[in-house]
């Protein structure tokens, strides 16, 4: 039965993320060479063939000017051969380095392993380097360059075999022609070995992508606990909401001062209401129960807004609406008779200080009340 330390989960994108700083990428260098040999194989011929009309030129001019010495007419030879070796070397140099690249960003992408890339004593001590050898790791790999070249050396033997044997039997043929031969011979052989070493990159490759990924593999546990991370220390969130709660309270009850009125059902609810004529129907500033229904209320008499009592209104009010919401239109009838009567008499009555009584309490609104 595995348990909760098992590494047996796949890695998760945070973990791959770090895995690649750390230097945790599949990857073989020797794919990029073998490609390149094989593109060179490929574009060699051609550029040789296209070299070859100029070369004999060349060739020509040179024995001319043996002939009959001239500088200017050297210093013109010796420009027109190094123009022809720039124009036929320097475009397959960057065709060979542009195929590089791809090959190495194909396997790992745009990444800069920072952590890797750290200097490190570790690295430069020899007794490390000898135990890093002899772990299977090390003896892996040396395995796999020990198979690499019996493979490669198997693959060329018999091409290798051939153009000697060629070379030997060319008896009085013309050094051109033997050239020619040995020369297409070299080509074969570099397209076979190049080809028998991409099918051994690749292999590697799957090889390296296998390891890396169950190196980076999680545990349950480690799983969890990245996801606490992600989330936050659920302390740390808890005050962090209780100061967004106190902050939005805060801000609420400061609404409170400059309200027209607040019901009451008699104390453990407040509903403050403001209403300003040509505004609209009047709208909820604060409301609350229990402690902030007293804080609503101290906020009320210290600024002397009128408080009246007025129970069913007060729960209806209190279910019915949010803070900085208008009050639904059934209740605009019985929100008006309260406001008319806090005109009349409220606001003497709040300078006074204590809790008004609504007369005009509307009897469904109670008997609603009674039914919650």
């Amino acid at each position: 039965m595995a348990s909760g330390d098992d590494k047996t989960e796949a890695p998760t994108p945070k973990r791959k993320r770090e895995g690649r700083k750390e230097g945790q990428i599949p990857k073989t260098p020797e794919l990029g060479i073998w490609v390149q040999v094989m593109v060179a194989s490929i574009a060699f011929p051609l550029v040789a063939g296209r070299a070859h009309g100029e070369l004999l030129g060349v060739s020509r001019d040179i024995r001319a000017i043996s002939a009959e010495p001239d500088p200017e007419v050297a210093i013109g030879i010796l420009g027109k051969g190094f123009g022809l070796v720039l124009t036929t070397v320097i475009p397959l140099a960057v065709v060979l380095l542009l195929v590089g690249i791809v090959s190495l960003v194909s396997q790992t992408g745009f990444v800069l392993a920072t952590k890797a890339a750290k200097p490190s004593f570790k690295k430069l001590n020899p007794i490390t380097g000898i135990k890093r050898m002899l772990q299977p790791q090390g003896l892996w790999q040396g395995a796999k360059a020990l198979i690499k070249v019996a493979v490669l050396t198997a693959a060329s033997w018999q091409p290798v075999l051939g153009i000697t044997e060629a070379v030997l039997e060319s008896g009085d043929a013309s050094i051109v022609g033997i050239a020619s031969q040995v020369g297409a011979a070299s080509v074969s052989l570099a397209r076979t070995v190049a080809a028998v070493g991409l099918a051994l990159a690749l292999a590697d490759y799957g090889i390296q992508r296998w390891q890396v990924g169950k190196q980076l593999k999680m545990s349950k546990k480690d799983i969890r606990e990245e996801h606490r991370s992600a989330e936050g220390d659920p302390h740390v969130k808890g005050q962090i909401r209780r100061r967004q709660q106190d902050m939005t309270r805060n801000r609420m009850l400061a609404g409170v001062a400059d309200a027209s009125v607040v019901i009451v059902n008699p104390t453990h609810i407040a509903v403050a209401l403001r209403y300003e004529a040509g505004t609209g129907a009047p709208k909820v500033v604060a409301k609350g129960r229990g402690h902030i229904a007293d804080r609503i209320r101290a906020e009320a008499a210290e600024h002397f807004v009128p408080i009246v009592r007025d129970v069913p209104l007060a729960r209806t009010l209190e279910k019915a609406c949010r803070v900085d919401q208008t009050i639904p239109p059934d209740l605009y009838e019985a929100v008006a008779r309260l406001l008319a009567f806090v005109m009349q008499v409220g606001r003497r009555a709040a300078l006074l200080g204590g809790v008004l009584d609504n007369p005009h309490a509307t009897p469904q609104l109670a008997a609603a009340s009674a039914d919650q």
